[in-house]
């Protein structure tokens, strides 16, 4: 006798946990303290997704991927879009 019956219903969960979690965290800061950092914020979130992106397209190249894949374009794409979003 389970609750959850189908990946459709974890999916879900999974995404109201996450919702609610990065409401939680929200709720921590405060702009004050956000535009004390801006710098560092900005710098590092930029550095993050450069490097990512170029690390993983480095990782492609050197095992033979060329530009025109949809794997090449996948990664790249998602690399960088995962680390802004985090």
């Amino acid at each position: 006798m389970s609750i959850i019956t189908s990946q459709e219903q974890v999916t879900s969960l999974a995404e109201i946990g996450i919702i609610l979690l990065l409401f939680t965290i929200g709720l921590e800061f405060s702009f004050k303290d956000l535009w004390k950092i801006r710098l560092i914020a900005i710098i590092g979130g930029a550095l993050q997704v450069g490097l990512s992106f170029a690390f993983f397209c480095g990782l492609a190249f050197l095992f033979g991927r060329v530009e025109n894949t949809p794997n090449f374009s996948f990664v790249c794409r998602k690399t960088s879009g995962n680390t802004l979003s985090e």
